[in-house]
């Protein structure tokens, strides 16, 4: 990704200034001068990869943290990233749908600054969002769960039951596989497909 000269010359200054030191002092650290701070800090020139390295150093953050784009910006490149990828997962092909786009970018946006409100994106809390691969995990997230309930919105009663008991009829063919596979009685089998079939039954008669 291409480095923003504003936005990394606004976090080496949000350094400088957490450290409490003049331009003067901060550039002897680095063995500079405070004329090459100010440049960085006003976004006219960026810092060769050794001065960057001892920058980061003293902001206790890594390179990457102080090069990385804006948070709507390294989400918004990170999708683009994944719409090349169409022919590789044609779920991907969500994002053709320019408004599906726009609030996948917002929400993920969302979610890395703190500020979604939708529980749904509780478990999200805590997560290493520094790295890009976390990132990326949570749009193809977002992505995938849209691909597999579009066909049933609106969810109203009717789409919502339909969704369900088809999520059941996949779920114990799957679980049956898991349990086969390690050598649970058919009978055991059996009676807990037996259960969830029952249980379908009573969704779809609701």
């Amino acid at each position: 990704m291409d480095i923003d000269k504003k936005v990394l010359g606004q976090r080496i200054k949000n350094i400088r200034v957490n450290r409490q030191e003049t331009m003067e002092q901060f550039a002897k650290k680095l063995n500079s001068g405070k004329s090459n701070v100010s440049k960085w800090e006003s976004g006219k020139n960026v810092p060769n990869d050794i001065t960057l390295k001892k920058i980061a150093e003293l902001g206790g953050v890594s390179t990457h943290h102080l090069t990385r784009p804006e948070t709507h910006e390294r989400v918004k490149q990170l999708v683009e990233k994944l719409e090349e990828d169409t022919n590789v997962d044609k779920r991907y092909k969500e994002l053709y749908d320019i408004n599906f786009k726009y609030n996948l970018i917002k929400e993920v946006t969302d979610i890395i600054e703190g500020q979604s409100t939708d529980s749904k994106n509780e478990h999200y809390k805590g997560m290493n969002f520094d790295a890009d691969n976390v990132v990326l995990e949570i749009i193809r997230n977002k992505i995938y769960d849209s691909d597999k309930t579009q066909k049933y919105k609106p969810f109203n009663k009717r789409n919502t039951i339909w969704f369900v008991t088809e999520q059941i009829n996949a779920m114990k063919y799957d679980i049956a596989r898991i349990l086969k596979d390690n050598n649970v009685s058919e009978e055991l089998i059996n009676n807990i497909v037996d259960e969830l079939s029952q249980t379908q039954s009573n969704i779809e008669e609701l």
